[in-house]
């Protein structure tokens, strides 16, 4: 319809309105894909603890949750109770299924157990626990992993100046105001 151009449609053509065509798997296919960012994938779990080192910055995800209590646990714990309770009928019938309560309580203490020996990088030896309990012991820890490495390795183990032990003991304290004096910077 450019340049006075006349139009090539019948008058049958004009009054119809053509329906969208459904997409064909080329069209699919070609054409440009733009994701939020994420995939549509979800992962194992959300509860499951992420995060990075704050040694090694190693990005860590522990395979447990942070708290015990999901449907394959109390499902262990029950399983178990039945199967002690089957055990002891004899004995105690039905007063064996209180056996639950000892039976939840070993398995908490297996659980976390099993979390806190979970909790330590395999990377450095850094542990998150022992370090919200105890910092220097934490770094005594850590220094003795980091120690054995070097040892591992034939390096001898750097030393901070001015501890005990080191070849510069001995420093010469340096007075800001003689630094910072015009007869030093005249001497250069």
């Amino acid at each position: 319809m450019r340049n006075g151009s006349k139009s090539t449609a019948t008058s049958r053509d004009q009054g119809k309105q053509s329906a969208p065509r459904s997409p064909t798997l080329a069209d699919i296919l070609s054409a440009p894909v733009d994701f939020p960012g994420k995939t549509f994938w979800k992962g194992k779990s959300k509860d499951l603890w992420e995060f990075f080192c704050p040694f090694c910055k190693l990005k860590r995800r522990l395979p447990y949750r942070p708290q015990p209590g999901g449907f394959r646990q109390i499902s262990q714990v029950v399983l178990t109770t039945a199967l002690v309770t089957l055990a002891s009928w004899p004995w105690f019938d039905w007063k064996g299924v209180v056996s639950f309560v000892p039976l939840w309580g070993v398995f908490e203490i297996i659980y976390r157990s099993r979390l806190r020996t979970a909790l330590v990088c395999q990377n450095c030896g850094f542990d998150p626990y022992l370090y919200l309990t105890d910092v220097k012991k934490a770094r005594t820890e850590l220094e003795k992993t980091v120690r054995a490495r070097y040892a591992e390795k034939g390096v001898p183990f750097p030393v901070k100046p001015g501890k005990p032990g080191s070849a510069k003991t001995e420093t010469k304290p340096t007075d800001t105001a003689e630094l910072s004096s015009p007869k030093n910077e005249v001497g250069r």
